[in-house]
């Protein structure tokens, strides 16, 4: 193994030297209208080297030689510009990104400006920020790179108004996951979720995204099935140069790192998020009378695997290059992403029923999780006017759980030892080929296409779990028993797929563009479980009862006078759904200027013709058919007016109606035990759609290079909204499921700014302050029936909103040296978890405000070895704990510790 990584180096490293002199690379864009350029001229001043921009508005000009220079970027009929001063290194590719001015006078004008004032990757962003016809936040791979986040969602909770939840799902302005929608370089993603409407961001390493925005304000080209945002992830795109980059690490966690460690009986490919078939259902079991060949040939794989935590791990490689041929030009990027983690949480439960307390139980959860993923991306570029690409997207997630808790259940006066045992593994496959087409003979027509299909998979073999039970009675003189009807076997799975096509096309007419388009997508889900338990034991084998978790199910135990197992699934754990979408829409995107003044209209109508259908058997009846169906047909338009003030401030009014559509997960009627919650989920066919009204206005300013100041006011109107609520379960217990509130309100504003710091102090120029904070009101009313005053009713929150959110983040670079230094702050405010069953006098479950600190600290060591640097990260080191209550009570309490990584990167 050592001799092949040996010789893979060496490979790579005779590659990177293969390639000759530096790259100047970039985009040039119409600075009044943020329009791509396309046919610019850009050239190295004092030499032959020179290029055109292509149909995005992009150039390359290759094997520069190492030096400074001017480079020089004309189009007829604008101002020249000079950018003087560019230093470039061998193998280095610099990023410059300009916008050129219309020529006002007869005679061609020059504009001259020092390479300093260019700025790639964040830059990037706030100029396509500050183009935007609506308006949004987004985050490029630059801060990205910044920040200590593995994910993509670590990175989305820098962004203004954006929350992370479970470490995996993204809140938008408040709103739940469920509000949000999220698309993949333009195409929309399958859920990788049992039980949740939203996409996974924990699939997604932050490493292969090139940059994120989140739409919060419509136009009818975008999705109309979101509310709070609109989550667009765009993967590493067309090469600039040859490329090729290694990254290694490793990480600590102040409580789970060399401490003992529950790791459930797994193969040999766990490392790699598979399992290898030990969790299989054992062949033959295909009915219910073939139940008990699990009890003599599953393997007996109650009892957790004793390991002591290891380290951390990840790697990743990435590989990209361009190829010209004449005026054509084939690029392509591979890229691997691998990274494993333990992770142990300190846990409290404590279940409420009004201010009556049900159970009270403690102790450790602990997660073993990989996370891997691969990026193919191929695209080819002719004649600078089309662009053909193949991107291939490929994810794979696995959680090894094993839950070891005790305490009192108080409903039924007994002392409870509870062991689950999970593992879950998650794939998903997307695959797009799209064009982009510049027709300048045809009236200057631009037209994009994309074919697109994603899968997901979701397995949960052999779910398992084992209750103990001892009477509180009678702690002294009865031991614990298995408590066989609390104690079963599954073998879940979910597939689901999404195929669709969409079109585009924009016709310029004097000034203004008009933009057609037509999106059709089909969505298809099936879901199974099976659920065995075993069977009730008479009082003469009540002794095998008594056996511990790696004894009392061994397959000795089973067979005649033993125990058996029975199957208890129900024809309502299973579903079926699909979704047919077709969505049309017209769009104008109009400059106009009024007494001198600049405008900028966009808006039109957006029409989607959605249906959906859920096909199970209903839950807690006598299991007949049921069919939900939400056919709709929604017109939904919307307004963007921009107010060019200066060509640095920009000021942004917003009116548009969106919809919200159940999941298909919370339309079927089927059971799910929760086992981070600890609690039944069960859906609810009788939900139907949602439909907001928004408002938006936003103040922004872009005084200098990288900086910018914002302030948004925005206000929604939600009719029929959908929220998660607990109910009445069987025993005692509380369960969760959905229900569609009357209307909400949901109204508040942000402010974000970012502000280099060489004002306050010379040494402080290479400082910068980033910070944003959002404030929301929201308000659902509820009117419930109480059996002791009738009628109970109010204004609460809405269901998973907080109140506020705070980022501050301070980034410091030292020049001479190369280091950097980031601090960074996340909070956000207390929020209803579930609400609660109001009427009954019970209370809403309240997730407590939370706030972390997180370091970054990157050394680049090109003076031990070129393209080497480091990169040290710190998590939450506060060590805050997550915090929920119920009423005054503390409900749940989980403490996951401080983590810490060190990381070593090899540019070649």
């Amino acid at each position: 193994m050592l001799r092949i990584i040996s010789a893979a180096l060496l490979l790579l490293v005779t590659i990177s030297h293969a390639q000759n002199g530096a790259v100047i690379s970039g985009k040039v864009r119409d600075q009044r209208t943020g329009d791509d350029l396309i046919g610019a001229n850009v050239l190295v001043v004092g030499t032959k080297l020179g290029a055109s921009t292509d149909i995005e508005g992009r150039f390359q000009v290759r094997r520069v030689p190492p030096g400074t220079y001017d480079i020089r970027i004309s189009f007829l009929g604008y101002e020249s510009k000079t950018i003087a001063g560019v230093t470039v290194a061998e193998n280095e590719t610099k990023t410059l990104d300009v916008s050129l001015s219309e020529d006002q006078g007869i005679q061609q004008q020059e504009v001259v400006i020092s390479a300093s004032a260019i700025k790639s990757g964040e830059g990037a962003i706030l100029a396509e920020r500050k183009k935007a016809a609506s308006i949004g936040d987004g985050i490029s791979a630059e801060q990205m790179r910044k920040a200590p986040d593995a994910t993509s969602g670590d990175a989305l909770k820098r962004v203004t108004g954006v929350t992370l939840v479970d470490n995996k799902f993204v809140f938008v302005r408040g709103v739940t996951d469920r509000y949000n929608q999220t698309t993949l370089n333009g195409a929309s993603v399958t859920s990788t979720s049992v039980d949740k409407k939203s996409f996974s961001f924990d699939m997604l390493p932050s490493n292969l995204i090139e940059n994120m925005n989140v739409a919060k304000t419509a136009t009818p080209d975008l999705p109309g099935d979101f509310t709070g945002g609109l989550v667009q992830l765009h993967t590493m795109d067309f090469p600039d140069a040859r490329s090729i980059k290694l990254v290694m690490s490793g990480g600590v966690n102040s409580i789970t790192t060399f401490e003992p460690f529950n790791r459930s009986m797994g193969g040999g490919t766990d490392w790699f998020g598979s399992d290898d078939g030990i969790r299989s259902i054992p062949a033959g079991v295909d009915n219910p009378s073939s139940a008990n060949l699990i009890g003599t040939k599953a393997p007996n794989t109650f009892a957790p695997r004793g390991i002591s935590a290891p380290m951390n791990q990840s790697l990743s490689l990435s590989v990209a290059d361009v190829i010209d041929f004449d005026e054509s030009h084939f690029g392509y990027l591979a890229a691997f992403s691998y990274r494993n983690s333990h992770q142990r949480t300190n846990t409290v439960l404590n279940d409420y029923t009004a201010l009556v307390l049900n159970r009270s139980l403690s102790g450790t959860i602990d997660r073993f999780s990989v996370l891997w993923g691969g990026i193919l991306d191929l695209n080819m570029k002719f004649a600078d006017l089309h662009k053909i690409s193949l991107k291939n997207n490929y994810n794979k997630s696995a959680e090894d759980r094993y839950n070891a808790v005790g305490g009192s259940d108080y409903t039924n006066d007994q002392y409870v030892r509870s062991y689950q045992t999970e593992w879950e593994e998650r794939g998903m496959l997307s695959s797009q080929l799209g064009g982009e087409h510049k027709l300048p003979e045809l009236f200057g027509v631009s037209a994009d296409w994309l074919v697109f299909f994603s899968e997901a998979n979701t397995d949960q073999p052999d779910r398992k779990q084992v209750d103990y039970n001892l009477s509180r009675a009678y702690p002294d003189t009865d031991p614990f028993a298995v408590n066989t009807q609390l104690t079963a076997r599954s073998w879940g799975a979910l597939y689901d797929r999404t195929l669709g096509q969409k079109m585009n096309v924009v016709v310029p007419v004097q000034g203004a563009k008009v933009k057609l388009g037509i999106l059709h997508e089909q969505k298809n889900r099936h879901y199974d479980i099976r659920y065995f338990q075993p069977t009730t034991l008479t009082l003469t084998q009540y002794d095998l009862l008594l056996y511990n978790i790696d004894s009392v199910f061994a397959n000795s135990n089973f067979g005649p006078g033993k125990f058996g197992y029975q199957e208890i699934t129900k024809p309502s754990d299973r579903y079926a759904a699909k979704q047919d979408l077709l969505a049309t829409y017209l769009m104008l995107d109009v400059p106009f200027s009024v007494s001198a003044e600049q405008f900028r209209f966009t808006g039109g109508v957006r029409m989607e013709d959605s249906r959906q259908e859920v096909y199970t058997n209903k839950a807690r009846t006598i299991y007949e058919p049921s069919t939900s169906v939400i056919d709709t047909r929604d017109f939904l338009p919307s307004v963007n007016l921009t107010y060019l003030i200066t060509e640095t401030q920009n000021l942004r009014v917003a009116y548009s109606h969106t919809v919200n559509r159940p999941e298909f997960r919370e339309m079927a009627n089927v059971y799910f035990y929760d086992f981070d919650k600890f609690e039944y989920v069960v859906g609810d066919s009788t939900l139907s759609r949602a439909y907001a009204r928004n408002y938006d206005i936003r103040y922004e300013v872009f005084p200098d290079a990288g900086d910018l100041f914002a302030v948004s006011w925005f206000y929604k109107h939600i009719s029929s909204p959908i929220e998660e609520r607990r109910i009445s379960g069987v025993g005692g217990t509380t369960e969760r499921s959905w229900l569609n509130a009357s209307y909400a309100t949901n109204s508040g504003f942000e402010v974000e700014m970012r502000k280099h710091l060489g004002f306050v102090a010379e040494y402080l120029h290479n400082a910068q302050l980033v910070a944003n904070f959002t404030r929301i009101y929201s308000e659902v009313p509820f009117r419930e029936s109480s059996g002791a005053s009738g009628v109970v009713e109010g204004v609460r929150q809405m269901q998973g909103q907080s109140p506020y959110m705070f980022n501050v983040s301070l980034f410091f670079t030292e020049p001479s040296l190369g280091t950097s230094v980031n601090v960074l702050y996340n909070e956000y405010g207390s929020r209803i978890d579930a609400i609660g069953q109001l009427g009954n006098g019970d209370f809403n479950v309240i997730e407590e405000r939370r706030g972390t600190v997180d370091l970054s600290l990157t050394q680049p060591l090109s003076g031990l070895v070129t393209g080497l640097e480091m990169k040290y990260t710190a998590k939450n080191l506060n060590n805050q704990p997550i915090v929920f209550t119920h009423g005054s009570n503390e409900y749940r309490r989980n403490v996951i510790g401080i983590s810490h990584s060190l990381q070593f990167s090899m540019n070649f």
